[in-house]
């Protein structure tokens, strides 16, 4: 009797042994799931529609979570609605389970709605192929040539005045041109003002006594 309730216990033992181990090895279900978009449809629920191609991506934050936002930057070729820049960026969760955009090396067709403050956000269920662009929307219009940001003047670091840009209009700054220090000119300045005032002197009485005879 003892032998046929070890055995059971054995039998049991191994099904759940294979029950866990088949339940473990089951692949993560993905959370965010949606139907294909239509074109039509979510051309008025978007702020801005374009075609481009992905170019750069941020690396998510490792420990953070799957919907941490993250960018990504498209090179975009032609714009069907709203204002786009050549390169554009959006934000996106940074991982496919939260609905964040899966990366792409092929022209893709992108719907974005506009935040709050103004940056523009894609999901995994707001992209087409490029090639799915309704022929009745036309052929779209060229983006927005993004101009890089001048870079700011350099800052002097003795002080100094900046010297002024050539053909500008600016005068320089005369208040900034360090006046001579006093007393070390003065005693200079008063011999040759005595010596003018001798010589002066010299050729007025010079003239008197001409003028006498």
């Amino acid at each position: 009797m003892r032998t046929v309730v070890a055995r059971a216990v054995l039998v049991m033992s191994a099904f759940g042994a294979l029950g866990a181990g088949v339940i473990g090895t089951a692949p993560p279900a993905c959370a965010c799931s949606c139907a294909v978009p239509d074109a039509d449809d979510e051309y008025g629920r978007f702020q801005l529609i374009f075609t481009g191609t992905e170019i750069a991506r941020e690396e998510p934050v490792p420990g953070l979570s799957s919907d941490t936002p993250i960018t990504v930057t498209f090179r975009v070729e032609r714009v069907y609605k709203g204002s786009a820049t050549s390169v554009q960026s959006v934000i996106t969760a940074s991982q496919e389970a939260s609905c964040g955009l899966a990366r792409s090396a092929r022209p893709q067709l992108l719907f974005a709605r506009e935040l709050s403050d103004g940056r523009f956000q894609v999901g995994l269920c707001d992209v087409l192929s490029a090639a799915e662009v309704p022929t009745r929307w036309g052929p779209g219009r060229a983006p927005v040539v993004s101009t890089p940001s001048a870079a700011p003047a350099p800052t002097p670091s003795d002080g100094a005045s900046p010297a002024p840009v050539a053909g500008s209009d600016t005068a320089p700054d005369t208040d900034s041109v360090a006046a001579p220090a006093s007393g070390s000119g003065a005693p200079a300045a008063a011999m040759l003002i005595t010596l003018g005032a001798g010589i002066a002197a010299a050729g007025l009485s010079w003239r008197r006594r001409r003028a006498v005879r």
